[in-house]
C-alpha cells in the first residue's frame, strides 16, 4: 500500500492513522500481510509503524520511489527490520521512470550489500517499463534481458 499519493499529501492526520488500524485490523483478522511502500514523504511511513503494531504490518522497498523521492535516505537500513517484499526499478532521480537497473543512478551496489545484510529471502518484483527498449519486438527477449539485470543484483 502507498500511505500517500505524490510529493504533496495531506496533513497527516488522525484520519489516516484511524483508516490504517481499519485496514490492519481487518489483515490481521483474516491472516493477510499489509506492505506499506515508500513513495512521495517517507514520514508518512514512520507515522504508520510509530502508531500501528501488528504482526501484519511489513515494509515493501520499492527501489526506484526511494531514488526518485528521498535519495538522501536509506530506507533498507531504516525498515530492512520490516521487509517482506521488492519493487525494484531504476530512474535518474528526476522521474520516476520505472526503468530497467543500471539504466539510471539507483545505487545497486548499495541496495545489494543492504539485502545481504538482512538476509532477504522474500518476494521480488522487477517493476519496469521497456522504456529504451522498445525495438524489441518480442517480450521474451526483454524478459531475458530484465532477468539478467536482476541476476547482477541479487
Amino acid at each position: 500500500m502507498h500511505p500517500i499519493n505524490g510529493m504533496t499529501p495531506l496533513p497527516k492526520n488522525n484520519i489516516g492513522i484511524d483508516r490504517f488500524k481499519q485496514i490492519i485490523e481487518t489483515a490481521e483478522k483474516f491472516n493477510v500481510n499489509i506492505a506499506i511502500e515508500n513513495q512521495g514523504n517517507p514520514e508518512y511511513i514512520d507515522l504508520v509503524f510509530q502508531n500501528i503494531q501488528s504482526d501484519r504490518l511489513f515494509f515493501c522497498f520499492d527501489s526506484g520511489h526511494e531514488n526518485f523521492y528521498s535519495p538522501h535516505l536509506d530506507l533498507l537500513d531504516l525498515y530492512g527490520d520490516k521487509l517482506i517484499a521488492l519493487h525494484l526499478h531504476d530512474n535518474n532521480g528526476t522521474d520516476d521512470t520505472h526503468a530497467l537497473p543500471f539504466a539510471g543512478t539507483v545505487d545497486w551496489n548499495r541496495i545489494a550489500s543492504e539485502l545481504e545484510k538482512i538476509n532477504y529471502t522474500g518476494a521480488i518484483a522487477l517493476e519496469t517499463l521497456n522504456k529504451g527498449f522498445e525495438h524489441i519486438e518480442k517480450p521474451v527477449e526483454f524478459l531475458q534481458i530484465a532477468l539478467e539485470k536482476a541476476k547482477k543484483i541479487l
